[in-house]
Parts: C-alpha cells; sequence; structure tokens
C-alpha cells in the first residue's frame, strides 16, 4: 500500500485573487459609467433641431429642453442680480 500524501485540490481562488477581480470589475464599471455620462452630457448640450434631426429619444430632447431652460435662468438671475 503506498502512502503518498497529496495535496488538496483547492476548489477556490485565494482571497488576494479574488479582491484585485472585484477591484478590476469596479473600476472597469466606473469608467463605463463615467463614459456614458460624459455622453449623455455632450447630447444635453446639443440644439433640439440637432437632437430631433439625429433621432434622439424624447426624453434626450426633453432633459436637453430642461437643462437649457435651468441654464438661462441661472443667467438671467445672475444679470438681473447685477442690475
Amino acid at each position: 500500500m503506498d502512502t503518498t500524501l497529496q495535496r488538496p485540490v483547492q476548489v477556490s481562488r485565494p482571497l488576494w485573487l479574488r479582491l484585485s477581480g472585484l477591484l478590476v470589475e469596479g473600476w472597469r464599471r466606473w469608467q463605463a459609467a463615467r463614459q456614458r455620462a460624459g455622453e449623455f452630457e455632450a447630447l444635453r448640450r446639443l440644439s433640439p433641431g440637432v437632437l430631433h434631426d439625429i433621432g434622439a429619444l424624447p426624453e434626450w430632447q426633453a432633459a436637453a429642453q430642461h437643462w437649457r431652460e435651468q441654464r438661462a435662468a441661472e443667467r438671467d438671475a445672475l444679470l438681473h442680480r447685477l442690475d
């Protein structure tokens, strides 16, 4: 009878590998979210005519219009204070 000791088979990755994988995945998700936010910000700054011409969703057109109205109200309030 041969009694050699064998190493147990590892069934899960070491903790440091799991944590590094989670960190990398979190970083990638954060980058993707920042990219989407930047793209949406760029879309919001387009004129309503351009948004309509490119076939943007009505929600995006409404968000752009709302953003434009907010900037105009802030500008008017600032100019009113300077009078």
